[in-house]
């Protein structure tokens, strides 16, 4: 908005004046006034408009140049521009409508493997499988003599007692795997072959027995029925 103040609201014409004086003659005519002008001019903002505007000039034409001069004015009146004054803000507009969702941008490239994470904790024990079958048994060192205690044929011989000499071994008191050893040539041989390599010199034992072992030729299995008890067995060297 604009307001019009008037600092000076003077407009000069000038005109001629005729003078009658009674009972004279009527003088020369006089020569012609000058033209009233204006101009615009745009007003910066000061002490005449505070937030500037423009400033209408008026005065009279004095050397005929159909332009109002500096020297030519004599009244200016100012049409300012209004000054604006903030209110209060408005109450917030309710929220519009989501908009349609654009379009899917394109994939990122992968980022930097992160950090190996801690171990976890230990899980609970799983059930124990089923057994495998019996393996073949391991093959037995030839010790060349008896002693208290070896394996023969995948079977514990135990000796109460032993001796050697450079011909021959002996056990005295003999058990395998606890039990007593059929008095019999397969037995006794399988003993010294298992011992040092050679078939046995002899062979005894005393009364009989209903709980004893035998060989099969490739292993010992527990007999059936009564027989002679092998106690005492010497083998060759």
């Amino acid at each position: 908005m604009k307001r019009i103040r008037i600092a000076s609201a003077l407009l000069l014409l000038s005109g001629l004046t005729t003078l009658v004086g009674c009972g004279a003659d009527a003088g020369a005519s006089g020569a012609n006034g000058a033209n009233a002008v204006s101009r615009v001019l745009p007003e910066a903002a000061g002490k005449n408009c505070a937030a500037g505007g423009e400033a209408f000039e008026i005065g009279n034409d004095e050397n005929a140049n159909d332009v109002l001069d500096d020297d030519e004015v004599k009244s200016t009146s100012y049409i300012c521009n209004g000054t604006s004054v903030e209110g209060p803000a408005g109450p917030a507009g309710a929220m519009g409508a989501m908009g349609a969702m654009g379009a899917m941008g394109a994939q990122g490239a992968t980022g930097a493997t992160g950090a190996t994470g801690a171990t976890g904790a230990t899980g609970a024990t799983g059930a124990t499988g089923a057994a495998g079958p019996q393996g073949a048994p391991a093959p037995q060192a030839m010790l060349g003599q008896f002693l208290s205690t070896q394996l023969v044929g995948g079977a514990v011989l135990t000796c109460t007692t032993t001796s050697s000499t450079s011909t021959s071994t002996t056990c005295s008191g003999m058990k395998l795997d606890g039990l007593d050893a059929r008095l019999a040539p397969a037995e006794a041989n399988a003993i010294c072959n298992a011992i040092d390599g050679k078939g046995y010199s002899t062979a005894n034992g005393a009364g009989t027995v209903a709980s004893y072992v035998l060989w099969t030729g490739t292993a010992w299995a527990l007999g059936s029925g009564s027989t002679a008890p092998m106690q005492n067995l010497t083998c060759n060297r």
